[in-house]
C-alpha cells in the first residue's frame, strides 16, 4: 500500500510540473515580440554564497556525503556568478 502511494503520488508531481512546462512554452510562442531577460550575475553569486554553507551544515549535520552536492553547485553558482562580474546588474 506504501510504496502504490508514493507511485500515484509521484506521477500525479509528474504530471503537473509537464502541464506547467507546456503551458509556459505556449505562452511564450504567444508573445514573440517580447525581449527576453537579462541574466542577473549577481544572484547567481549571491545563491552561491548561501548555498555553500547550507550545504556544508547539511552534510555536517547529517552525516552523509550526498548532501556536499549542495555546496558543489554553490561553488559553481558562485564561479559562474564571479566570472560576469562585469555583467552584474546595480539596483
Amino acid at each position: 500500500m506504501g510504496n502504490t502511494l508514493y507511485i500515484i503520488i509521484s506521477f500525479l508531481i509528474i504530471l503537473v510540473l509537464l502541464i506547467f512546462i507546456v503551458y509556459r512554452i505556449t505562452q511564450r510562442k504567444k508573445k514573440p515580440d517580447s525581449d527576453p531577460k537579462k541574466t542577473d550575475y549577481k544572484t547567481f553569486f549571491i545563491i552561491g554564497a548561501c548555498f555553500i554553507p547550507a550545504g556544508i551544515a547539511i552534510s555536517l549535520s547529517s552525516g552523509e556525503f550526498s548532501y556536499n552536492a549542495l555546496s558543489i553547485l554553490g561553488f559553481i553558482y558562485l564561479i559562474f556568478g564571479l566570472a560576469n562580474k562585469d555583467k552584474w546588474k546595480d539596483k
